[in-house]
């Protein structure tokens, strides 16, 4: 059906939104050196001493949830349920999500001394904990158990991150505006971010109304 693949489309449309905002502007502003995506907040929000003393209710590793989100829902984009056989791309894709995602580890500054860095730590059990969930999504996905729960998976996950990120830049913003003396607008990075997370949701959801109402035919 025509309506069908075109949510499909929405799907990949939206992942790719969710990757170049997460690494795009999150705050941005012309007049100042102002120029932060949610990685670099990640970092930025890690030498605040308010949040290295735990007196805010946020930290770098919510701030790198984002990304870990994605990835997670990459990986149940990639493995289509009940395809044994996946294609070769996809698992080439999923393995240099992984690489990807130890590199990142590897080029944090804090990773030196993580021993002694409590949040650093949680950083480390957060990838872990991603990559332990994708490979129990993926090992599920290709026993083919279900269509119905990747698409409830990829639904979650779309409205997670859109919720999340509007919280992480909700937190942020008076602590840029109290450095910067300014209130400095959106970045496009963020707004990729909603507009991706919705389109994976939009196309979840619709896919499975779509599989609900084909499987009711089949019984009637």
């Amino acid at each position: 059906m025509q309506s069908n693949s075109f949510l499909r489309y929405l799907t990949p449309a939206g992942l790719i939104l969710l990757w170049w905002g997460y690494f795009g502007p999150w705050i941005q502003h012309r007049a100042a050196p102002l120029r932060m995506s949610g990685y670099m907040l990640s970092e930025w929000v890690h030498i605040l001493p308010e949040v290295r003393a735990g007196a805010v209710p946020f930290a770098k590793p919510h701030y790198m949830l984002p990304l870990l989100l994605t990835i997670l829902l990459t990986v149940t984009v990639l493995s289509k349920p009940g395809t044994k056989a996946m294609p070769k791309a996809a698992w080439l894709a999923i393995g240099a999500l992984l690489a990807f995602s130890v590199y990142l580890l590897l080029v944090d500054p804090s990773i030196l001394r993580w021993r002694d860095d409590v949040t650093m730590q949680k950083v480390i059990w957060w990838f872990a904990g991603t990559w332990v969930a994708a490979i129990v999504i993926l090992l599920i996905n290709i026993d083919g158990r279900g269509k119905n729960w990747s698409l409830l998976i990829q639904l979650a996950l779309g409205v997670g991150i859109m919720v999340l990120d509007w919280w992480l830049i909700t937190q942020v913003m008076p602590w840029i505006i109290g450095l910067f003396n300014m209130t400095p607008p959106i970045g496009n990075g963020w707004i990729a971010s909603q507009v991706g997370g919705a389109l994976v949701a939009v196309s979840a959801f619709a896919q499975r109304l779509q599989l609900r109402y084909a499987e009711r035919l089949n019984q009637a």
